[in-house]
């Protein structure tokens, strides 16, 4: 299958769009499969509705990143916002995880593109939707001096430390 990135700017910011090609003219980048008998790990972030992203640890994990970083995300410059964006992949990739999606056709598991990731990670942490699964997902508070001194500063060192409760379970 071919498929072609190509930024466009939305509102002074370049925002990858990504399309099927019909032509044989356009460039293959290609994707990196996962073995036809490899899965997702727990810690994998898996792209997609439904059980298969409910269930997989990763999701969660990305999405209580994405609800801690959120207020202090819309108080940052356009700088300090691509480091937390930044800091929330790496966070997931310090923990071995990696970011698939199922292609449809052949039932096989690719690595998605790093564009493609850092531009979703913006998208959730701008818009206020959370999954349904993660409804009842309790964030720890962060202290009122500590939530000021990150909208201040705008990064997150310790990203990796923060910690969720997910249904009884501490991620850490």
């Amino acid at each position: 299958m071919k498929i072609k990135i190509k930024n466009t700017k939305v509102g002074g910011a370049a925002k990858p769009k990504i399309r099927q090609l019909r032509s044989g003219g356009d460039i293959d980048i290609g994707k990196t499969y996962l073995p036809r008998s490899q899965t997702p790990n727990p810690p994998d972030v898996v792209s997609g509705r439904g059980s298969g992203a409910k269930f997989q640890e990763g999701n969660k994990r990305y999405w209580s990143l994405i609800m801690v970083s959120r207020e202090a995300y819309e108080d940052c410059s356009r700088e300090e916002k691509t480091e937390i964006v930044k800091s929330i992949m790496e966070s997931i990739t310090s923990f071995n995880g990696r970011f698939l999606q199922r292609e449809a056709k052949s039932d096989r598991w690719f690595h998605v593109p790093t564009s493609l990731v850092l531009f979703k990670i913006k998208q959730a942490l701008s818009q206020r939707e959370v999954p349904k699964y993660m409804i009842d997902v309790k964030v720890e508070p962060i202290e009122e001096t500590r939530r000021k001194d990150i909208a201040t500063q705008c990064r997150y060192p310790d990203l990796q430390q923060l910690t969720v409760q997910i249904q009884g379970c501490e991620l850490r």
